[in-house]
């Protein structure tokens, strides 16, 4: 999914601070982009409205690659959300809290858990699938979490310190797990505070007073 910004800024409030100011981007489909910068520069603001949750008090973003073509309007079964905690169900096994978010579409068990294991495989943990959630490490739990956004299938996966709460071995596995599994074709946003994960990914854009500085793209 590409994604454009054309001098975005957003306040919450009408009189409020400037959380974002006249950002203009340009995130190509497929792209594997960072978001850093210290605690409210606006990370997580940014990764609302590139995700359709919120939009800017100024300026204007569209997507192409969603249902429909380009659009100012995100359809939401395009994009997937993956969070520092999993929300994963503790007694629910692995495969049954993968197929969740293919469940509430109305996707059949079978065809769900049929998924939802080709995701737990490509993550690695497919082993771990009759298993009950709160066995799982925290590493285990945070491929769970990004296996059950996976296997939506999304054009646009946004993830908020998905490594967060893990040591540095668990934080590579988690990434390079990410990495090797996303299709091509999905466009990964991650806001991270932790400059070895904003390395991983191919552009990396850092916020600062609301501003943002591009770096690490070819193009």
């Amino acid at each position: 999914m590409q994604i454009e910004l054309r001098e975005v800024s957003h306040r919450y409030a009408r009189d409020g601070p400037l959380i974002l100011s006249d950002v203009c981007l340009s995130i190509q489909s497929g792209d594997t982009v960072s978001l850093t910068g210290p605690s409210g520069s606006g990370k997580t603001t940014l990764l609302t409205i590139l995700g359709g949750i919120v939009s800017p008090s100024e300026g204007s973003i569209r997507w192409s690659g969603s249902k429909g073509g380009t659009t100012s309007r995100l359809d939401a079964h395009s994009a997937a959300w993956v969070f520092q905690g999993t929300n994963a169900l503790g007694r629910r096994t692995v495969v049954d809290n993968c197929v969740l978010a293919l469940r509430a579409r109305g996707t059949k068990r079978s065809a769900a858990v049929a998924e939802a294991t080709i995701w737990l495989d490509a993550l690695g943990i497919g082993e771990l699938s009759v298993m009950p959630a709160y066995t799982l490490s925290g590493g285990e739990l945070q491929r769970l979490a990004i296996a059950r956004a996976l296997c939506t299938r999304p054009r646009l996966l946004l993830t908020d310190e998905p490594t967060g709460q893990l040591d540095s071995a668990n934080t590579e596995r988690v990434m390079s797990s990410l990495l090797d599994a996303k299709p091509p074709e999905t466009t990964l946003v991650c806001a991270t505070h932790d400059p070895n994960v904003a390395a991983r990914c191919t552009t990396q854009i850092r916020i600062a007073n609301g501003r943002t500085e591009v770096a690490g793209s070819s193009r």
